[in-house]
């Protein structure tokens, strides 16, 4: 690895050619619109030697830098080597398979960038459609290509497999001259081809024209709101090219030939009929958490809505194992339920409890790509379902699981070392009771000792069973130091029982 990483950043044509390359992603980001993001997407990057002189240019605030590769052991370097860059996101892709089908989204790149290894795919005709795909209309694309055929890279990359599995209607050898290039690209939907060779290497910079993509038949289900978010949201998608079934809540399975239907949110056999009905189900937004207005209030009452939202967000998964689908993703959408901002104030307790399946449904079941996504609770249905829109269009097969929008800026979960604060005196008290639920337990025991040894002198044990042979011993050992241990037995979710041990504390020893 460290061979190729110095064959492709450091060789003098690969200076040369990476520096092309750094001018003009340079040049797109200095034509950004204020405001505006840009999204990147690297194909192949392998060893990042191309990726290393390209992060330092980009704005980190409004930049998204996927970094992709067939193999994941160089997702895994590269994690490591740009772990200093927040932004850049990896994916494992193979440009050769249908992007849209494997999650990524389409027209999700404005920028895509290819050093090296479109040449080493089976039918360059298919890799450029499945490109164009990925590309906005009027985005860019960069190739950094060997142009000229010469003995030594056979010789030196002629040993490899992926140097013979072209199987189109290329002869003898994977490389294009530019000629080839340029029409090969204004045959694959792409126009303004410009072309920079210097010693057999090129730079090919060209723009994906507006005519329509052909995408693979997928439809996007949308669980809607009756706030507006999922009919917003599913316009959107469609004014993309989409397919989208909307599904509302309902007393029993209805449909209707414009791809709304209405299910009944407590009945698995309803779910399992929607998804007979969407055979080419590509991913799931499930919305019907959003019952809580701005003001915090329940329309449905607090036990019903987070029956809506989590019990039917379980029926879901449920029908989505047995039916075997395998989606792109699936979105458990909540509003104000994450405390993220300093302004954020959490009024949507009664959806929170999503945020948990979807937490526990990523680690049994990836293959469902569970992503918790939480909406401010102050914007209203045409913001969220815009920042919704853009979540889905760059996510894609991502690993972020758990996402909050916030107007525009999407916030995902870090954990960061913080500085360990001097701890403040507890103080202990002789002359007052100190209470341990599970005090006859390990844990329990050894807060009492370290209380005794503070120098507390009455402790209150509480547990569900009667102290063990070891316990007694313990006990003894503290009432030995002094210690008045006085033991009750009862379960804290006991709430009379729990009223009765605290009836029961000595007055001229209160409570502590």
């Amino acid at each position: 690895t460290g061979d190729a990483t110095r064959l492709y950043a450091e060789a003098p044509t690969a200076r040369v050619m990476n520096g092309l390359v750094q001018a003009v992603v340079r040049r797109a980001v200095a034509q950004l619109p204020g405001g505006q993001g840009l999204q990147i997407l690297e194909l192949g990057a392998g060893t990042g030697g191309t990726t290393a002189g390209l992060l330092p240019l980009l704005p980190a605030e409004s930049c998204r830098y996927t970094f992709t590769d067939i193999g994941p052991s160089f997702l895994s370097q590269a994690r490591t080597r740009f772990a200093q860059f927040p932004f850049i996101h990896y994916q494992q892709l193979d440009i050769e398979q249908p992007p849209l089908a494997h999650g990524f989204a389409p027209s999700q790149a404005d920028l895509i960038i290819a050093a090296n290894v479109l040449h080493a795919t089976q039918d360059l005709g298919v890799t450029l459609d499945h490109v164009r795909q990925l590309l906005q209309p009027g985005g860019q694309l960069v190739l950094l290509e060997t142009t000229t055929a010469s003995r030594w890279l056979d010789l030196t990359f002629g040993l490899t497999e992926g140097w013979w599995r072209f199987a189109d209607a290329r002869q003898e050898q994977p490389l294009l001259d530019s000629a080839s290039w340029q029409t090969l690209l204004e045959t694959h939907g792409f126009a303004d081809v410009a072309i920079l060779e210097q010693d057999g290497q090129a730079v090919i910079v060209a723009r994906a024209t507006a005519q329509p993509v052909a995408l693979p038949e997928r439809t996007w289900l949308i669980l809607a709101d009756q706030q507006g978010v999922g009919a917003t949201l599913a316009a959107g998608l469609r004014d993309r090219g989409e397919q989208v079934a909307v599904a509302y809540a309902g007393s029993s399975f209805a449909s209707d030939t414009n791809g709304t239907f209405r299910i009944n949110p407590s009945d698995p056999a309803d779910y399992q009929a929607l998804l007979a009905h969407l055979p080419h189900l590509h991913g799931v937004v499930h919305l019907w958490s959003l019952e809580t207005v701005a003001d915090g209030t329940v329309p449905l009452g607090q036990v019903a809505a987070m029956e809506r939202g989590s019990g039917s967000a379980l029926r879901l998964v449920q029908a989505l194992l047995e039916a075997n689908v395998e989606p792109a993703g699936l979105w458990l959408v909540t509003q104000g339920a994450q405390a993220v901002t300093p302004d954020d104030r959490v009024r949507g307790h009664a959806q929170a409890g999503l945020w948990g399946l979807g937490r526990v449904v990523a680690l049994e079941h990836p293959e469902l790509r569970a992503v918790c996504v939480d909406l401010d609770g102050t914007t209203g249905s045409d913001v969220h379902a815009r920042d919704l829109q853009a979540l889905l269009q760059s996510s894609g097969g991502g690993d972020e699981r758990q996402v909050a929008l916030r107007v525009g800026h999407p916030y995902v979960a870090r954990l960061e070392r913080l500085p360990i604060a001097e701890p403040e005196a507890f103080p202990i008290r002789a002359d007052a009771t100190y209470l341990i639920t599970g005090g006859l337990g390990g844990l329990g025991l050894a807060v009492a000792r370290w209380l005794v040894e503070q120098g507390a002198r009455q402790l209150l044990l509480v547990g569900r069973r009667g102290p063990s042979v070891a316990a007694q011993e313990t006990l003894a050992a503290l009432a030995a130091q002094g210690a008045t241990i006085t033991v009750m037995q009862g379960d804290v979710s006991d709430r009379a029982r729990v009223q009765q041990i605290l009836d029961a504390v000595d007055p001229a020893a209160p409570l502590a």
